[in-house]
């Protein structure tokens, strides 16, 4: 009776982990399924058509000129500061249209043919989240080429005791509808499947072993109730 009332509870936990995340989610399908959102929504700071966001940070070189090569963060409105040229909007462009523009605005007066390489070191506008049995749920952002186990790492591991690793859910926003994917966190950290890609704006939820959790807050419990009932 009692493993049937877990078993119970537990799928009902996982149920309602889903429902808060994916009300309005399609069907779940397996991870290996899961489309990746459109390039404008997924492309990270390392892509040629990525964006340039608000509170990004970036690796501005002209090619042997020192004084001017520098790191620079975007702020709030979207400028960035230069020298010889002051104030610059570069939210909403391409790091290939801000190198351009550097360039022929420095060659108007103070560079002959600048060569300008512009990368994004830190892309701030790019996150994603991590809720659920872990043990720093939070928004974290998307830097370099990141997968499940990496996103789970930053989030610093799961919870051990609770978690119920072989239902995590990833959702997505394709075409503006929201999708899920369920994985197996255990395969994938045996090299059973691969490690699927996390893009920006992904959600991954580790969903809680109902009946582990009853079997923690029982046993951190009994010396209260001893107490009370000796």
């Amino acid at each position: 009776m009692l493993n049937c009332s877990l078993r119970s509870v537990t799928l009902g936990a996982v149920a309602a982990a889903l429902l808060a995340w994916g009300a309005q989610a399609g069907p779940i399908v397996p991870v290996s399924s899961l489309p990746p959102p459109d390039s404008a929504t997924f492309a990270s700071g390392q892509d040629e058509d990525y964006r340039i966001g608000a509170y990004d940070t970036l690796d501005i070189s002209v090619f042997q000129v020192d004084l001017l090569s520098r790191t620079v963060q975007v702020d709030g409105t979207g400028h960035i500061q230069f020298p010889m040229i002051g104030d610059m909007l570069v939210a909403g462009r391409t790091t290939r249209q801000v190198a351009d523009e550097l360039a022929g605005k420095l060659d108007q007066n103070y560079v002959r043919s600048p060569q300008v390489t512009v990368v994004v070191k830190d892309s701030a506008s790019q996150k994603f989240t991590v809720e659920g049995a872990v043990k720093s749920s939070g928004v974290f952002p998307l830097q370099g080429h990141m997968t499940l186990l990496r996103a789970i790492a930053v989030a610093q591991g799961v919870d051990g005791e609770t978690a119920k690793q072989k239902d995590v859910v990833i959702f997505r926003t394709v075409d503006r509808q929201r999708v899920a994917g369920l994985v197996d966190l255990g395969a994938v950290g045996k090299g059973k499947i691969d490690d699927p890609p996390i893009f920006a704006g992904d959600v991954i939820v580790v969903p809680t072993s109902a009946s582990r959790r009853f079997f923690k807050d029982l046993i951190a419990a009994t010396p209260i109730l001893f107490f009370l009932h000796p």
